[in-house]
């Protein structure tokens, strides 16, 4: 269980959180909704370790992934090599792409594949990292409705076989209903 308690976060005036606290359970799809502006991506970079903020967070590993809204994949290297540089580690990134159906597009750069692929390509970094919780900032936002829809159910039967941690951040219920095992609301 991962558990933040009494977050205080404010920018300036502007308060984000004020005794804040949540429990996400490990093993488990946590969806994080609210409308712009509630803190859905504060509340990620803190779990993160991106922002100070006060407070406590127990639980959380020391390694962890981020999945961001833009892929930001660079692009003066394929798929394959996005995955390696993010994960050197990583003894099987050809398998891991092969299991988000990438395996003919390894060798292809982010610029020669589709936006659905781009973001299969972040997960398999996300993946390959071997983190102890992948957070997910709005990954599937820029994508058209079936694809979302296609690649919600094929990254969530991998998390689920994994026994991944995942919190995730969005806006649309629909996402969150069928990626979730939970859903918080801000």
């Amino acid at each position: 269980m991962i558990k933040l308690s009494n977050i205080y976060k404010s920018y300036g005036r502007e308060v984000v959180f004020k005794d804040y606290s949540i429990s996400i359970p490990k093993g488990q799809i946590t969806a994080i909704m609210g409308p712009s502006g509630s803190g859905k991506t504060t509340l990620l970079n803190i779990l993160a370790g991106l922002i100070p903020y006060k407070g406590t967070v127990e639980g959380m590993p020391d390694v962890k992934a981020y999945v961001f809204q833009q892929h930001n994949l660079l692009p003066n290297k394929t798929l394959l090599d996005n995955v390696k540089f993010a994960a050197p580690k990583c003894e099987n990134p050809e398998e891991i792409l092969n299991l988000l159906g990438l395996g003919p597009y390894m060798n292809k750069y982010p610029s020669q594949v589709s936006g659905g692929q781009r973001q299969r390509a972040a997960v398999a970094r996300a993946l390959a990292y071997d983190a102890g919780v992948i957070l997910m900032d709005e990954p599937f936002s820029s994508i058209d409705r079936d694809l979302k829809l296609q690649l919600i159910t094929e990254i969530k039967a991998i998390f689920t076989e994994r026994n991944i941690t995942c919190v995730i951040v969005t806006h649309d219920i629909e996402e969150a209903k069928l990626f979730a095992n939970n859903i918080v609301e801000l």
